[in-house]
């Protein structure tokens, strides 16, 4: 495949996951001939503090940058990528597929995907120190007192 045939394809996917996130362009009716259906959980109604949990400001963070980069019209997607150097467009297209990633493990949850999602963040290095402090407040605001 010629290096300029690679480069559009991987424009193209990479509009279809930014289109099929739902994240960079919430209300967009645009659709894509490359048929993506991305799923994500929303995990703000489920935490006590969502402000103050560092992986959601993180990725809240990135989705405000790359939206301030974006064409505002997602039909002009495509032809704004194809003018993006290839490291702009790999990163848009690892950020949109990140949205989809589920690593959430609940209580009582047998759930199959879960050891691939560890295999991700072993990959990427994800530390979870990083990213979450065990303190007293922490840990007793997920807890009841039978725990206890």
């Amino acid at each position: 495949m010629s290096d300029n045939l690679s480069r559009k394809c991987r424009c193209w996917r990479a509009r279809a996951v930014m289109l099929a996130s739902g994240y960079t362009y919430p209300y967009n009716s645009e659709q894509s001939a490359l048929q993506l259906s991305l799923t994500h959980e929303r995990l703000e109604p489920s935490m006590k503090d969502a402000e103050s949990c560092k992986g959601l400001s993180a990725f809240n963070d990135l989705a405000d940058n790359y939206g301030h980069h974006l064409p505002g019209n997602p039909a002009d997607l495509f032809d704004w990528l194809l003018e993006q150097p290839q490291d702009m467009v790999l990163m848009l297209l690892a950020f949109g597929a990140a949205h989809s990633v589920n690593a959430v493990e609940k209580k009582f949850t047998d759930r199959k995907g879960i050891e691939q999602a560890n295999q991700l963040g072993r990959a990427l290095k994800v530390h979870m120190p990083d990213w979450f402090e065990t303190t007293g407040d922490s840990y007793f605001k997920h807890v009841n007192r039978t725990t206890i």
